[in-house]
This record gives structure tokens, C-alpha cells and sequence, in this order.
């Protein structure tokens, strides 16, 4: 969270604090997943202005940073900005902008696709698991909300 702070609150399941990780770089939305399947989450920042430089930075659990990638994004960022989960078998950070557009990352920052919501708008996502153990892309935008299959990212994920 970028509060002025260079750091990262972390809290257990009863919002009790349990530590502040290093999180050089700063952050205005958070996420957390296994993008590694190592059954541990890590932390997934992205900064939401175009003053901040919209970065995505991805940190490890002690707050340390391993990467961070610009973001490449024209529009305001989403709430949530990214969501991390299994698509096409390969796991997954998501980030989607207020434009529509979606940009998927692997482990190590490597943007391996992008798509853009057809409705060209977009004001809020997320990832729902099908029983294949697959994810959809949900989308909400002025038109709704859509359940999009992975199947769109085949084409750029090769």
C-alpha cells in the first residue's frame, strides 16, 4: 500500500497484525495468490495512477520484491486490478484496466498474452474455478456481467 510508507502490513485471519514486510516501491492495490504453486501466496502490487508510473510488482511473503513490470495500461486501474489463478493448465496473474484490456504475466513478469473485453469497458474481474480446473474470466462492464472461457488466450499463450 502506498500510505507514504515503504512497507506492508500483514495480519492474520483475525485481522490481528503479525508483521510490516519491506515493500520497496510502494503499491495502491494488493493481491495475494500462488503464482507458483508452491501452496504459499505471494504478494502482488500495482500502482493505480499515472503520476505512480503504474507498475505491477510482485513480492515474495517477507515483502521482499522479486520483479515489476509496467503495467502498459492508458485507463485507470480496476478494483480488484489483478487476480491470480490457473488458466489454460498454467497459473496466472491478471491485470485489467477501466478500458477492457487484460494482461496476463507468468511467474517471472513475462507477458504471455492480452485481450480485450469486446464491450471495450470494464469496472471490476475475477477469476471463477470450473469443475475442470480451469478458471473464467468474469467481467463486469456496462453491459453486464460475462463469464469469458480462457479459450481466447490459446492464440497468444503459445
Amino acid at each position: 500500500m502506498d500510505d507514504g510508507s515503504d512497507g506492508i502490513s500483514l495480519f492474520d485471519a483475525v485481522g490481528n497484525p503479525t508483521r510490516e514486510a519491506a515493500a520497496s516501491g510502494g503499491s495502491d492495490s494488493l493481491v495475494g495468490g500462488d503464482l507458483l504453486g508452491t501452496g504459499e501466496d505471494q504478494l502482488f502490487g500495482a500502482t493505480t495512477t499515472e503520476s505512480a508510473g503504474q507498475w505491477i510488482r510482485y513480492f515474495d511473503r517477507h515483502g521482499t520484491k522479486l520483479w515489476e513490470v509496467p503495467s502498459d495500461s492508458a485507463y485507470a486501474a480496476l478494483d480488484p486490478t489483478m487476480a491470480v489463478g490457473l488458466i489454460l493448465g498454467r497459473r496466472m496473474l491478471v491485470h485489467g484496466d477501466a478500458g477492457g484490456d487484460f494482461r496476463f504475466y507468468d511467474a517471472s513478469g513475462k507477458r504471455i498474452g492480452q485481450w480485450q473485453n469486446p464491450e471495450r469497458d470494464a469496472r471490476s474481474f475475477c477469476l471463477l474455478p470450473r469443475p475442470d480446473n480451469g478458471e473464467d474470466l468474469v467481467v463486469y462492464s456496462s453491459s453486464g456481467v460475462t463469464a469469458y472461457r480462457a479459450i481466447w488466450l490459446e492464440s497468444t499463450h503459445r
